[in-house]
């Protein structure tokens, strides 16, 4: 098999792996919902592994999702780190498929298996079970474990071992593997409804999409172009995002000239400048998610003392009709943003680089509050209205490819 260009030679030892993919909360689901769910992540499951330059089968059985095949472990590795990477994925493990006939074929199968690996390392056994068999889990575990001390095992340890042997048994195969790589879970992209996501903190506002994806919703991202030097930044990183973690459907960017709506803002309140910004980009947001049929818009604020984005100043800011807007870090510290942002490959970034305001020189931070909401919308009337003219008039691109899909841009 071929992946990425490169070729890969099969292993000797083993026949075909199969990379075992598990989900939790699709499982919850009543039967139709858990099937339409499941449907999907085999979808999503296969889209990541196509873009990823890999040639795979995925179907469900079982409770499970299964991707077939690879001829060898690295190739396995590979694609179970592509796999890793979709939403609804609980974790994926990469296994070699055995059958037997009773407990003794099943033990010699697995100690051919374990034993190079096992050897000189502390290591535990732990068997799933499923189907009706003469012998239980805890049977092949004591006997397993056993041939893999005579086999080299250094000890045997159940707290911290270091490698898992783990075999899980259904009917009468087994399917046997020592890595269980962790995914985001959640539910799988495009089970839910449709988001519109703003890049305005760069990072932080993609950890917020994020978070958003995990529920199942397909998302969209709004740049406003202020500076050519930021703009040409923040694609780069949606691209990195989107490459990363947007299967299953095709994203797309839409960037609006927001270089002459600021020269509107720029004529009074600048005392404001940092609300008023952020006032405009929901009067843009909900423009632009109307035109593309949103359900709801993310923002990235998350509550400090220090922050601009305290409760009062998010009220201020929601004044209006339009779809909903979520705030999912909103409940989070800096402390579990930053988990958020590791999570999904960020968190070296520096987040000042990537912040709209880092191109507007933003000052002020007052609170404002309801009434300040409204004296705001009413002086900028003008830069509103211009906003709204703009987010029309947005470019379209396909994040997969970084090509215009929309030709008009005022």
């Amino acid at each position: 098999m071929i992946i990425h260009g490169r070729l890969s030679m099969p292993d000797a030892d083993h026949g075909p792996w199969q990379l075992l993919v598990r989900y939790c909360e699709v499982a919850l689901k009543s039967t139709t919902s858990r099937l339409r769910m499941e449907g999907r992540l085999v979808r999503n499951i296969g889209d990541a592994l196509k873009l990823s330059g890999v040639d795979a089968k995925v179907w469900a059985s079982d409770a499970r999702v299964w991707v077939c095949c690879f001829s060898s472990e690295s190739e396995a590795m590979y694609a179970s780190g592509v796999v890793a990477r979709v939403m609804g994925v609980a974790s994926v493990s990469p296994v070699v498929t055995v059958g037997f006939r009773d407990v003794g074929e099943l033990v010699d199968a697995a100690k051919k298996y374990f034993a190079p690996r096992v050897k000189g390392r502390m290591f535990a056994v732990r068997v799933r079970r499923r189907g009706s068999h003469s012998f239980t889990s805890r049977d092949v575990e004591r006997l397993l474990g056993k041939v893999l001390l005579e086999m080299g095992g250094r000890g045997v340890d159940l707290e911290a071992p270091e490698i898992t042997a783990f075999v899980e048994i259904r009917g009468s195969t087994a399917h046997l593997f020592d890595r269980v790589i962790r995914g985001p879970g959640g539910l799988p992209i495009g089970v839910e409804g449709k988001v519109l996501g703003i890049i305005l903190n760069g990072i932080y506002s993609l950890a917020a999409v994020w978070m958003v994806m995990k529920r199942g919703c397909e998302a969209d991202l709004l740049l406003l172009d202020v500076d050519t030097s930021y703009t040409e930044r923040i694609v780069s990183l949606v691209k990195r995002f989107a490459d990363r973690w947007m299967y299953g459907y095709r994203p797309k960017l839409h960037i609006v000239n927001a270089r002459r709506i600021l020269t509107v803002m720029s004529t009074g309140a600048l005392d404001l400048h940092p609300l008023i910004t952020r006032k405009v980009v929901v009067e843009v947001a909900r423009t632009v998610a109307q035109e593309v049929g949103a359900d709801a818009i993310v923002f990235d604020e998350f509550l400090e003392p220090s922050s601009l984005y305290i409760l009062t100043n998010v009220a201020s800011i929601d004044v209006g009709e339009g779809p909903p807007i979520l705030r999912p870090l909103i409940a989070m510290g800096r402390d579990e943003v930053s988990r958020v942002l590791e999570r999904i490959g960020l968190k070296e970034l520096i987040p000042e680089e990537y912040s709209i305001y880092s191109a507007l020189e933003p000052r002020g931070s007052r609170v404002a509050n309801v009434e300040d909401a409204d004296s705001v919308k009413k002086g900028l009337a003008q830069a509103i209205e211009c906003a709204r003219s703009y987010a029309v008039g947005r470019g379209e691109y396909d994040l997969r490819t970084l090509t215009r899909r929309v030709s008009v841009y005022c």
